[in-house]
């Protein structure tokens, strides 16, 4: 039988590379098929297309990349016509998959959503219902995920969330630092700028530019390091550590995300799924987002009163209903006010301890792991029929 298994971003191919050994371990014999990164590959999926060098944020961004999105669509669609893959597992990636859906489930291929569209969170019934309409089994991670669909008359299963069954103990910290040249008695503080172009383009910068006015507020000089989420990114992080006059004094560390985080005192990251893996590990961190001023603009006329209302933008925050952890979005997202936080975690221990602990409780309530081999017993038994 043949399985096809579609992510789109860093994140989704994390989570697809891992569904993908959860299969093949209940189903040897199954055959992996898709679109997907490096990880997806190296767990043995065939992976046929690759868009997360072009995965975007924002309400225009994504424009410059529809010729790419176009060609590798109806790419999929013909390779779901020839392959005819017994299901389809698409995994985030909303604004492509939302379309794929259709064409798969327009060809009677029984289609599973893994990390859906959180229409739960920030969207409205009416997307909710497009989701349902168009997917077999939503996968769900959240709760309160689950209950929404369900509501909505869909077909849902929580399984709990995948990063608890990414985020695992990695190496002690003294072979940590003994790989990336870093020293083990010294903290570690560290930038993650996200894993999209635009993400880069938005907050790199930004990110890089607070080495220096941190280490002149508390009078010391910590090892910085920067998260890469893929080699492609490395010259134009390179040519940035440059300009900003530190390139002899930040490391950069690729696709080491997990450890590093284990590993780093403080870091700042750009909103995303990486501040869920800082709240598994208990990391503090303090959020900062914005997009572009034209795609800001776009939100606020597309989404109105519900973008203006939305109350956090990270996920430990909105889980808590609290801001457990400093966030800057959008005009507030400036290094005059990141500064004082960054400092004030890195010099203050009561903070740092606070923020510590409220980060692991909400990485708590995530589960105790299994997410990934329950979501593959549900999609096994939609490939034999068994699931009705």
């Amino acid at each position: 039988m043949r399985l096809f298994i579609s992510a789109g971003e860093v994140s989704g191919d994390h989570y697809g590379a891992a569904l993908a050994k959860a299969v093949r371990a209940l189903y040897p014999d199954v055959e992996c098929v898709g679109m997907g990164h490096n990880r997806m590959r190296a767990a043995g999926v065939h992976v046929l297309a690759d868009m997360t060098t072009a995965s975007t944020i924002g309400f225009i961004e994504p424009f410059r990349y529809i010729p790419k999105l176009i060609v590798t669509y109806f790419r999929m669609k013909w390779i779901l016509r020839v392959m005819k893959p017994v299901a389809v597992v698409v995994i985030d990636y909303q604004g492509y998959h939302q379309v794929f859906i259709r064409a798969a489930k327009r060809l009677g291929i029984p289609v599973l959503y893994y990390i859906s569209p959180q229409e739960w969170q920030w969207g409205t019934e009416k997307g909710g219902r497009n989701v349902v309409q168009y997917t077999d089994t939503i996968l769900s991670i959240f709760p309160q995920e689950h209950d929404f669909y369900t509501k909505l008359g869909g077909r849902s299963v929580f399984v709990g969330h995948p990063i608890v069954d990414l985020i695992r103990r990695h190496d002690g910290r003294e072979m940590f630092c003994e790989r990336y040249g870093l020293d083990p008695s010294r903290r570690i503080v560290s930038l993650f700028p996200g894993s999209r172009p635009q993400e880069l383009k938005q907050l790199l910068a930004l990110f890089v530019s607070l080495i220096a006015p941190v280490e002149a507020a508390i009078k010391s000089t910590e090892q910085w390091v920067i998260s890469v989420s893929s080699p492609v990114y490395l010259d134009r992080i390179y040519s940035v550590l440059q300009r900003y006059g530190v390139s002899g004094r930040v490391t950069c560390v690729c696709q080491d995300q997990h450890a590093l985080i284990q590993h780093t005192a403080v870091s700042v990251v750009a909103s995303g799924t990486v501040t869920l893996e800082h709240a598994c590990l208990g990391t503090p961190f303090v959020a900062a987002y914005r997009l572009s001023a034209l795609s800001y603009f776009v939100a606020n006329i597309v989404m109105g009163k519900r973008f203006r209302e939305l109350g956090y933008i990270s996920l430990p925050n909105i889980m808590a209903r609290a801001e457990i952890a400093p966030e800057f979005f959008q005009r507030r997202c400036r290094a005059d006010l990141i500064i004082p936080e960054v400092v004030a975690l890195l010099t203050d221990p009561q903070r740092h301890t606070d923020v510590h602990n409220a980060l692991k409780k909400v990485g708590d309530s995530l589960g105790a792991g299994g997410a990934c081999e329950k979501a593959a017993q549900v999609i096994v038994d939609t490939m034999h029929g068994r699931w009705t």
